[in-house]
């Protein structure tokens, strides 16, 4: 399809400042198939030719920035204001350019294959702000009565190969030596259960297909811990973890 027509056909059916544009594009990263949903390059080439009538490429979401920056004028004709409204065109376009740069990098987009293999319903249900899952813990409770490894925990963890860390969240709720809970890291999350011996928990995780073992040591009061992450039986083959309570 024409750049040019696509465009006009989003501006005609979204509106005039098309910021409606801007979540649809989003959304569609994570409903249309893209080559993170293929094994291999020619796999992924045979879909694009064979059964995709609008594929949804980066090439093509470039070419739709493209459009709106050069007829910006044209799109925000009707504004009441033209400048205002050209300027809130080239915004949509370059928020539209950065969606399509994630349609250009194949890891992204294996990032976004494995979200959505992995994802629960539950995770969708409605939850307060900050919550992360059904294991969340009482809220009420003090400080001071929260032993350690119990409660909504802000954290990083590591993997070894890949330079910098990840923000993730995990939320524990133990009962005696008992641990069970969730952690979220954007782009994928799961579930947790373990045993708490000495002031260090023994953790098992389980995300979608992928599954692994953890080792957590409480810090100071119990507020905070430090640790590491592996594969399979493994506690420690794949990187660092560490949390501190919300």
């Amino acid at each position: 399809m024409d750049a040019d027509y696509f465009a006009m056909e989003c501006m005609r059916r979204i509106g005039v400042v098309p910021f409606g544009m801007i979540h649809y594009f989003t959304f569609a990263v994570y409903l249309a198939p893209n080559r993170g949903d293929f094994s291999s390059d020619d796999e992924w080439q045979n879909y694009l030719r064979r059964e995709a009538t609008h594929p949804y490429t980066g090439k093509r979401i470039h070419a739709l920035a493209n459009t709106l920056e050069k007829r910006n004028a044209d799109f925000a004709g009707t504004q009441p204001d033209l400048q205002l409204g050209i300027r809130q065109v080239n915004y949509v376009a370059g928020e539209i350019r950065k969606i399509a740069g994630i349609l250009d990098d194949p890891e992204i987009q294996k990032v976004l294959a494995h979200q959505g293999r992995t994802s629960q319903l539950a995770s969708l249900a409605p939850r307060r702000l900050g919550e992360i899952g059904p294991d969340r813990p009482d809220r009420r409770e003090s400080e001071k009565s929260r032993p350690a490894f119990h409660g909504a925990y802000e954290g990083r963890f590591t993997t070894i190969g890949q330079a910098g860390s990840v923000p993730i969240q995990i939320s524990l709720k133990r009962s005696g030596e008992q641990v069970s809970g969730n952690y979220d890291y954007g782009i994928g999350g799961g579930r947790v259960t373990g045993t708490v011996v000495d002031n260090t928990l023994f953790l098992d995780w389980k995300e979608g297909r992928s599954f692994g073992r953890a080792t957590f040591r409480a810090e100071g009061d119990g507020s905070a811990f430090k640790g590491t992450w592996g594969y399979g039986e493994s506690r420690d083959n794949s990187g660092s973890w560490d949390g501190l309570r919300r």
